[in-house]
């Protein structure tokens, strides 16, 4: 979920929304980016696997990279919505959907925006341990808030 309080406006941003941006109903990576994007339409959870599976396998993607980019995009996309850089609420699960979530919450702190992040389950495994460890360091230098346990 991000929040904008600029605008006083709620955006749901379901986990899976991160991955819908990006995709079609085509079924591959490869005819997705084929087609144009104004074409978009949302992914049931099987053909959103399957993409996942083909990027994974056929493509060679780590987690680490399509955590980077969805983060980015969806950065992006709040950047373009709400470009008066206020703050910004981002609540992540602890799966890779909320690994997508902290991502874009670094990537609003360098856009300038205020992010709160609400963490309350943090896994252990790779590579969330790291990606919180960078959304944390850009306390010194953004303003920046975490709330890991609430």
């Amino acid at each position: 979920m991000v929040w904008h309080r600029t605008h006083g406006l709620c955006l749901l941003m379901v986990a899976a929304l991160v991955s819908h941006i990006l995709r079609t109903n085509y079924g591959s990576f490869s005819q997705l980016m084929s087609r144009s994007m104004s074409n978009v339409t949302y992914l049931g959870q099987e053909q959103a696997q399957n993409i996942d599976i083909e990027l994974f396998d056929d493509y060679k993607f780590s987690i680490d990279q399509l955590m980077e980019l969805a983060g980015l995009a969806v950065a992006k996309a709040v950047e373009k919505s709400y470009p008066s850089r206020g703050e910004v609420l981002v609540v992540c699960g602890p799966g890779n959907n909320g690994g997508d979530g902290l991502v874009a919450a670094r990537h609003l702190a360098l856009f300038n925006y205020k992010p709160t992040v609400v963490y309350p389950k943090q896994p252990s495994k790779h590579p969330f341990p790291s990606i919180l460890h960078q959304v944390c360091r850009i306390r010194g230098s953004r303003e920046f808030t975490a709330i890991l346990n609430p």
